[in-house]
Order: C-alpha cells, then sequence, then structure tokens
C-alpha cells in the first residue's frame, strides 16, 4: 500500500515541478521578449512584471514538494550524527508540523480570494485566487510528501531519491 501511494505521489510530485519548469521558461521568455520590444520598439507590455512574480511564487510552491522527495532541500544535520533515525523522524514532524499549518493558512487565504474576488488592483486586474491556488497546492504537495517522508522513515525505505529517474522508490 506504501509503495503504491508513494508512486502516485512521486507522480503529482514530478508533474508539478514540470509545471513549475515551464513557468520558470515563460517568466524567461516574457523577460526576453520585453527586453527587446522595448529596445527595438520603444514598447513595454503592462503584464510582464506582475505575472512574473505570479509564475515565480507557483514555481517555487509546486517544485517543492519534488525537491524534498529528491533531496534538494538544505538542511543542517550537525546532529543527525547521534541518532540518524531518530532526528530524521523528529525533523520530519517538525517540517510536517510547520508545512501543515502553512497549507491551512494559504488555502483560507486563497479560499478568501476567491471568495471576495479580489483582484491585484493593477492594469491587469489579476484575480488573486488564482496565484493563490497554486502556492496552496504546492504547500499541500509539500505537505503530503513529508507526510510519505515520515511513513517511509518508520517503516526504512529510502526516502529521497530521483523518482523520474528510479523505478525502484518504495
Amino acid at each position: 500500500m506504501i509503495v503504491v501511494l508513494t508512486k502516485l505521489v512521486d507522480c503529482v510530485c514530478l508533474i508539478a515541478c514540470y509545471i513549475s519548469g515551464i513557468a520558470i521558461l515563460a517568466i524567461a521568455l516574457m523577460q526576453v521578449t520585453e527586453i527587446i520590444v522595448r529596445n527595438a520598439f520603444d514598447y513595454s507590455f503592462p503584464f510582464v512584471w506582475e505575472f512574473a512574480s505570479y509564475l515565480h511564487i507557483g514555481a517555487v510552491f509546486l517544485a517543492a514538494g519534488y525537491t524534498l522527495r529528491s533531496g534538494g532541500h538544505i538542511r543542517v544535520t550537525i546532529l543527525q550524527r547521534f541518532h540518524s533515525k531518530a532526528f530524521e523522524i523528529g525533523a520530519t514532524l517538525v517540517a510536517l508540523a510547520i508545512s501543515t499549518f502553512l497549507s491551512m493558512a494559504i488555502f483560507k487565504f486563497a479560499f478568501k480570494y476567491f471568495e471576495t474576488g479580489r483582484t491585484s488592483g493593477t492594469v491587469n486586474d489579476i484575480p488573486l485566487a488564482i496565484p493563490a491556488f497554486f502556492m496552496a497546492f504546492g504547500a499541500a504537495l509539500l505537505t503530503v510528501q513529508l507526510v510519505m517522508r515520515l511513513l517511509q522513515t518508520i517503516t526504512n525505505k529510502p526516502f529521497e531519491s530521483a523518482p523520474h529517474l528510479n523505478n525502484d522508490n518504495s
């Protein structure tokens, strides 16, 4: 059961990571296009900087779960030498508590934006529920990945691997 669940969560996180990569590529393309058009035609697109900000924050949150699973997060491991499994469980529980709180807060935040119809108030008037949804979804994926990490640590399964490179990521 845990193997199937792990593969499912890894698959969703990998898809979110690809979407994150596409968002970062879109930022780069928008910025380059903005620079070329501004220099060649003395025209500036009014949406580029705002969209880039929303895409950036979405990309960060969408990639968080995959980054955790693939071992890409920075962590301080000086205490890990004393009892690595206990340290890993303790650190994961602390991270899970923080991530759960963060996920709930961002979901409430996104829902409030959706409920009120709040927009960015700029020329583009972007509904703020859209970028907030991507933040909430990414935070939830990180929380689920932390639960999986805890289960894998307790059951002595590998908890860090690159899911797209390794077929045996149970």
